[in-house]
């Protein structure tokens, strides 16, 4: 499974976010899950392999590579502050 933690910059710290629209994409850039995060964390169980994924939050975007193996993937993706 990818755990994907979704979190907005806030000064010195960050803070959890949510709502976020995510898009998964393989290797070859088809998408394999479109959602929205109703929290800061959301759980995809993927096949073995490299995906990209993208979070989408008030007009800005940001992405992370990450590689789903054995046990669990883990993608933190940070918004910049003033995301709202």
């Amino acid at each position: 499974p990818l755990n994907i933690e979704l979190y907005q910059k806030a000064g010195a710290k960050s803070e959890y976010t949510a709502d976020a629209d995510v898009v998964i994409t393989d290797r070859s850039g088809r998408a394999v899950l479109e959602t929205k995060a109703e929290g800061p964390f959301l759980f995809a169980k993927l096949a073995a392999g490299t995906y990209r994924v993208k979070a989408m939050l008030a007009g800005k975007t940001v992405e992370k590579s990450v590689t789903v193996g054995r046990g669990t993937a883990r993608a933190v993706l940070v918004f910049p502050q003033g995301t709202d």
